[in-house]
C-alpha cells in the first residue's frame, strides 16, 4: 500500500544498548558486540528479514539514526539484502507496519538490570 512500510524493527531497549556500543574511530564505524549478543542479533535479523523475504517483501530493518550506519556495516557481509533505514529518513506521512520486533540478547538485559539491583 502506498505510504505504508512493511519493517522489521528493535525492542527499544536492544536500541539504547546498541548506542552504547557504537565504535567510532576516523573514517569508521561499527557496533563492539561480545560474541552471543552478535549471534543473537544476526540470527534474529535474519530470521525476521527471511519473513519478510518469504513474503515476497523488501527485508527492510527501521531503527534510530543514531545505529542506523553502525548496525547495517555490522552485517551487511552477512546479510547484504537487508535494507536498514533510519525512522527520520521516512517521510512523515509513512506508515511502519511492523514485521516483527527483535528482542534484547539477555546479556543487554543482563548489563541493564544490574544498576537497579545496586541502588535498591
Amino acid at each position: 500500500r502506498p505510504g505504508v512500510v512493511r519493517a522489521v524493527t528493535l525492542d527499544p531497549r536492544l536500541e539504547h544498548w546498541l548506542g552504547t556500543k557504537v565504535h567510532r574511530s576516523p573514517g569508521e564505524v561499527g557496533l563492539a558486540l561480545d560474541p552471543e549478543s552478535t549471534r543473537h542479533l544476526l540470527e534474529e535479523i535474519s530470521r525476521r528479514t527471511g519473513a519478510l523475504i518469504s513474503a515476497g517483501q523488501p527485508p527492510v530493518l527501521v531503527v534510530s539514526t543514531e545505529i542506523r550506519l553502525p548496525l547495517k556495516r555490522f552485517f551487511e557481509s552477512s546479510l547484504p539484502r537487508v535494507v536498514v533505514l533510519a525512522f527520520q529518513e521516512l517521510p512523515g506521512a509513512t506508515e511502519i507496519e511492523n514485521a516483527g520486533i527483535i528482542p534484547a540478547p539477555a546479556t543487554a538485559l543482563r548489563i541493564e538490570a544490574a544498576p537497579l539491583k545496586a541502588a535498591a
